[in-house]
């Protein structure tokens, strides 16, 4: 962790002198930054101002820093408590605007109604990254692959977030009903998948009923009820749902599988987040989402 650049107090003032229209603090070290550093560049509505990105554990609250969405939502919640979200100086209005991993906080009702709170359109920005990006070509330059073995891994899984959400189809619907029924440890969210053969294989269907039973046995009355809200959710969230870490693992899992006794550069699995990330156009739907929600800020 990076020592403290102020308190809050002091980030505020330094907000109010500088010469930014937004100050954007993110949660995240590895891709928060370039990523909303390039998204911001293209918005219609931000990308003729001047944009100031921080990471929250720059910033000490009560004698705290730290990284994640807690810190982040703390740092928002003193300037909103200070009347210093928006602030004026003789140039300019300055806006501070705070970006966080969406997670299952809309599942679990826990989402900030903020204008200044923006979050990620899938689970977290390494999902909006590869979600959003020309995959194969991502995997391609990752792994030093070219179009031949490529397409051998796309006969396997055309699109690998749709594949993996089919494969863990059970494993998120556990999880969202564990979260729901307070008992998070049964099918931890966080962790991959403990009801398929080795993470990303064949459902095994007793491994699925003993993580029910177990969650049956925590909420006997609500079980049904939650499981059907888990269900829901899942059929509207569908890929959305998985972490982008998730998506590169199971990548990472395709190439070793269907590309054993190739000559295969040989990385992490998160190479093929990076190698997305800077190829990522930002167009699309997801694109003016984001650019909706700034221009609502702006008003």
């Amino acid at each position: 962790m990076s020592k403290p650049k102020w308190s809050v107090n002091a980030f505020a003032r330094r907000m109010q002198m500088g010469e930014h229209d937004f100050w954007v603090i993110v949660e995240g070290r590895d891709h928060d930054r370039p990523h909303y550093d390039k998204l911001l560049k293209k918005l219609p509505s931000t990308r003729d101002l001047k944009a100031q990105l921080r990471l929250a554990e720059e910033i000490n609250v009560g004698g705290t820093s730290a990284g994640g969405k807690k810190h982040v939502l703390a740092i928002h919640d003193h300037l909103e408590s200070k009347n210093k979200l928006v602030q004026s100086n003789s140039k300019r209005t300055v806006r501070a605007v705070f970006m966080l991993d969406r997670d299952r906080d809309d599942f679990e009702g826990i989402l900030s109604t903020s204008p200044h709170v923006m979050y990620t359109i899938g689970t977290d920005v390494e999902a909006d990254i590869l979600l959003n990006s020309e995959i194969w070509s991502a995997v391609r330059s990752a792994y030093g692959i070219d179009s031949r073995l490529t397409k051998r891994l796309r006969r396997k899984a055309a699109n690998p977030a749709i594949a993996l959400r089919t494969l863990w189809d059970d494993w998120l619907r556990l999880g969202l009903v564990g979260l729901a029924c307070g008992s998070p440890g049964c099918a931890p969210w966080s962790q991959h998948s403990r009801v398929n053969v080795g993470e990303f294989g064949t459902l095994n269907s007793q491994k699925v009923h003993d993580v029910e039973a177990a969650l049956l046995a925590a909420a006997p009355s609500d079980y049904a009820s939650m499981n059907r809200r888990a269900l829901r959710h899942v059929s509207t969230r569908e890929e959305l749902l998985l972490k982008g870490r998730w998506i590169a693992k199971f990548i990472n899992y395709l190439v070793r599988i269907h590309l054993a006794g190739e000559v295969v550069r040989s990385v992490q699995a998160h190479a093929v987040i990076d190698t997305a990330l800077a190829q990522l156009k930002y167009r699309g739907d997801w694109v003016t989402e984001y650019d909706r929600r700034f221009a609502q800020l702006l008003v």
